[in-house]
Formats: C-alpha cells, sequence, structure tokens
C-alpha cells in the first residue's frame, strides 16, 4: 500500500489541517499499514503535533495479545509526552487477541477480549473546546514508536 506523502523533513512541514488530511488517511484499515521509514516519520510527525495541541487523548490498541498490547500502548504514550504507563500486572490476564484502551484524563484502562481483524493502535484526539483539536486516526502500526 502507498500513500502521498508530504514533506517531513521539519516539524513545520504539518499544519493542523494539513496534518488531520494527512492522518485521515489512515482511517479504519483493516490491517496494519506497513509503513516505510519515511511514512512512519510522517505519521509520527503528524500524530505528535495534533496530539500536542490536543487536551487529552485516548488510545485503543488492538493486538495479538496483551503483551503486545502494553508494548504498543506505552511507547505511543511515551512518544505523546506522557508519564503514564500501563502495568501488565493491573490489567486483565486475557489469553489471544486483545483490546486494550486508556483515557489520557483520567488515566483509566480498559483491556478485554478482540475478536475482530483489525490490529493497530488507534489515537483520538479531544478538546476542552469547540475549535479546538478534535479526531479519531489510524489504525497506526504497534511498533510504530518501538525504538
Amino acid at each position: 500500500m502507498s500513500f502521498e506523502i508530504l514533506p517531513s523533513s521539519t516539524s513545520q512541514a504539518f499544519t493542523p489541517a494539513t496534518a488531520d488530511a494527512f492522518l485521515q488517511r489512515f482511517v479504519c484499515f483493516e490491517h496494519e499499514p506497513q509503513l516505510d521509514s519515511t511514512q512512519a516519520c510522517s505519521v509520527k510527525e503528524a500524530l505528535l503535533l495534533l496530539a500536542g495541541l490536543s487536551d487529552f487523548q485516548t488510545l485503543g490498541v488492538c493486538a495479538a495479545s496483551m503483551e503486545t498490547a502494553v508494548m504498543a500502548l506505552n511507547s505511543y504514550l511515551s512518544a505523546l509526552g506522557h508519564e503514564l504507563q500501563a502495568d501488565m500486572e493491573v490489567l486483565p490476564p486475557i489469553d489471544g487477541p486483545v483490546y486494550l484502551k486508556c483515557n489520557t484524563r483520567s488515566l483509566g484502562y480498559y483491556g478485554d477480549r478482540y475478536s475482530g481483524d483489525y490490529r493497530g493502535v488507534l489515537v483520538s484526539c479531544q478538546s476542552d473546546y469547540s475549535d479546538g483539536v478534535v479526531g479519531t486516526y489510524g489504525h497506526f502500526p504497534l511498533d510504530l514508536f518501538v525504538s
């Protein structure tokens, strides 16, 4: 799958409007998108811009296992500037595919079995104001922010 990529050489490459339009291209892909390094950099740049302008985020992870979901969630939380980290010990033990959700405002988590085909991370940017950044983007690769 190929994507038209906007320039990503500087953090000024995206405006909120162009970042939103770019990330809308990823809405509800059934399978985790495979991105080359340039595409991954562009996705990260756009996500970081919009998340930084939002008041809080809700992240939803669809993964083959709870371990993979926690790894993905924690890498996204760190990249988005949150000190919050999911802990496997306090999440329900689930065998097989899972859905793991985190609200960065309430600091709450929810984990459950997942029977769908989607894999990846949804990022929902929320605002306290009507003119703020609001949008749901993804599914993005589980390992997008894994170093």
